[in-house]
């Protein structure tokens, strides 16, 4: 599907997920991976040991290390409510199936988000997501500390 919209006089065409802007000289191919971007740019040098990185990943680097990472969430809340054990596996199962290869073509960050969990898990963080004006929390037990997210129907900040 291609669409094209004109935003403070540049032209934009959204092409398979990725955002072409076209000047008058020059096309660039922008890639939407704001909430793996959003992410990254959390992790502080403990995240990074937690995490068993030597530096900030790539987005790709990014999804693909969490994945290899995914397991059942059993200590984070959200919204202050836990999760059933159901959900825990459809999230487990949702993780396992994501491809890392579409990391630029954008991610559908859900109100109650599997990599969110999981984030939350393996660093022992809580994160409060503004949505939309909607505050969602994701908490565990005992909380390293409290990050802060926002988005909206089309971008992860």
């Amino acid at each position: 599907m291609i669409s094209t919209i004109c935003f403070f006089n540049r032209n934009f065409i959204f092409v398979g997920g990725c955002v072409i802007l076209i000047t008058n000289y020059f096309i660039y191919k922008l890639y939407m991976s704001c909430f793996w971007d959003g992410l990254i740019r959390r992790l502080d040098d403990n995240d990074l040991k937690i995490l068993k990185l030597n530096k900030n990943p790539n987005a790709q680097q990014f999804a693909i290390h969490l994945k290899n990472l995914n397991k059942i969430c059993n200590n984070v809340q959200w919204n202050g409510q836990p999760l059933l054990k159901q959900f825990l596996n459809e999230c487990k199962n949702a993780i396992d199936e994501y491809d890392p290869k579409t990391v630029n073509k954008g991610y559908f960050c859900s109100v109650c988000d599997s990599f969110l969990i999981l984030f939350c898990e393996i660093l022992n963080v809580s994160i409060t997501h503004n949505y939309n004006g909607h505050v969602l929390t994701y908490t565990t037990i005992s909380s390293r500390k409290m990050l802060k997210c926002s988005s909206n129907t089309r971008h992860f900040n």
